[in-house]
């Protein structure tokens, strides 16, 4: 299967400029949705506003990370 669809959830626009140009030089086919805010992410993927074959998210932002879940 390719991946060609990627969503990227990151706030840092320097991470975010480093992960496409990495994504470019594996495909230049890849399409990447960047949103800077995981709460806005989730609720595009619930309205199906973007679709992804493959989700990419920095753990550590202000208003959603990975201390707000809880993990078993």
């Amino acid at each position: 299967m390719k991946f060609t669809n990627l969503l990227l959830i990151d706030d840092d626009e320097d991470d975010q400029e480093l992960f496409i140009e990495a994504a470019k030089e594996i495909s230049p086919d890849i399409h990447i949705t960047v949103v800077p805010d995981a709460s806005i992410a989730l609720d595009k993927l619930v309205k199906r506003a973007v679709t992804a074959d493959v989700i990419f998210s920095d753990l550590n932002m202000p208003r959603m990370n990975a201390s707000n879940f809880y993990w078993k």
